[in-house]
């Protein structure tokens, strides 16, 4: 479980990720937060959901992903789109460092994860994160 800041949640996301066969897992996460922070009425709720690849026997190391994120928004925009009350998906990536000792413990990730959706045309943006959190 770890929480992400600025990552492919957005400005934040709460995740839980596992690992299922070797060194692929998958992992989903939350966020909700109030359009005022962009100086708008309404809520915006993000659901990042990805496949990862660790190939470190240690799981600590390079880290890759990829998914979507899930998205509504019943504000005036987000990120620049401009959206009504509908959902909205966009494709997510995730290139990034991975700290998660085999026997559990602090779990630290920074990474870049771009993302590419489609809203009145194609778009894409660069975006980065970090996440802090325990492993078990």
């Amino acid at each position: 479980m770890y929480l992400e800041l600025l990552g492919a949640g957005g400005l934040y996301s709460i995740n839980y990720d596992r690992h299922i066969a070797g060194a692929w897992g998958v992992r989903a996460g939350y966020s909700q937060v109030g359009a005022w922070m962009a100086l708008r009425d309404g809520t915006i709720r993000t659901m990042p959901v990805h496949f990862v690849y660790t190939p470190s026997a240690s799981r600590s190391g390079l880290e890759l992903g990829a998914g979507a994120m899930f998205y509504w928004d019943d504000s005036d925009s987000f990120l620049g789109w401009q959206v009504s009350d509908e959902f909205r998906v966009s494709a997510s990536f995730n290139v990034g460092y991975r700290y998660q000792p085999a026997e559990g413990g602090f779990l630290f990730r920074i990474g870049f994860t771009p993302f590419v959706g489609y809203n009145d045309g194609l778009r894409a943006g660069p975006f980065g994160g970090v996440s802090f959190g325990y492993a078990f």
